[in-house]
């Protein structure tokens, strides 16, 4: 660490001022998929809990007469070889496999 400091490479010990910041809305516009029926378009709206999600990152777009209640959270790389990944799913685990719908990069 003195090294580096010395060096003048300081700014892998620090985070950005809002790096646990999360937005309160998430908007996906065209949510069709070529390959799915469901459309994941619409607003994805943030859960207030803490410390029960992953990096405490989940929205719920909740369900409607026309759209299913779908979950967009963050499923970690367990490992820690690879980063973690964006999902969208019907179901609030994202260890059940049988419920992501998509997988962001």
């Amino acid at each position: 660490f003195n090294a580096a400091s010395k060096r003048g490479e300081e700014r892998r010990w620090l985070y950005a001022k809002n790096w646990k910041e999360w937005p309160e809305e998430v908007t996906i516009e065209d949510g069709m998929m070529d390959d799915c029926d469901v459309n994941l378009g619409g607003k994805y709206v943030r859960v207030g809990c803490l410390h029960t999600f992953n990096q405490n990152a989940c929205w719920i777009r909740r369900r409607t007469d026309s759209a299913l209640e779908l979950y967009f959270l963050i499923k970690p790389d367990v490992s820690r070889n690879g980063p973690a990944s964006a999902i969208i799913s019907s179901s609030s685990c994202h260890d059940d496999v049988c419920s992501i719908i998509a997988t962001l990069p």
